[in-house]
């Protein structure tokens, strides 16, 4: 008795965990999706002072009288590495969860 109740308990435990609603899995997809736009809003543009590489990942510039440390996408470091020190370069940028600075795009000004 004890053995089928809980067999009966169990199954239809696994059925009830099994059912979702299409509204849940449309809400989750509109979250991913506001969040994507919400980083496309954040990106700011700058033209800034190229000072150098800080590491692998990483480089220098200076807005002003402002020092800031972004980071980079590792494929962008062929590009990064072409720039001269003092150039002047137009960048994209967001902040990150983190708070840190990501670079989006880099041209040559």
């Amino acid at each position: 008795m004890k053995k089928s109740l809980g067999i009966a308990l169990l199954s239809g435990a696994l059925l009830l965990s099994g059912c979702g609603t299409k509204e849940d899995s449309v809400e989750k997809n509109n979250t991913s999706e506001n969040t994507e736009s919400a980083d496309t809003n954040n990106v700011k543009t700058e033209t800034v002072i190229f000072n150098g590489l800080a590491d692998t990942h990483s480089m220098e510039v200076k807005n002003g009288n402002e020092v800031m440390s972004i980071q980079f996408n590792p494929e962008m470091l062929d590009k990064i590495q072409e720039l001269e020190e003092g150039e002047e370069i137009q960048l994209k940028y967001k902040e990150n969860e983190k708070d840190q600075l990501e670079l989006v795009e880099i041209t040559e000004k």
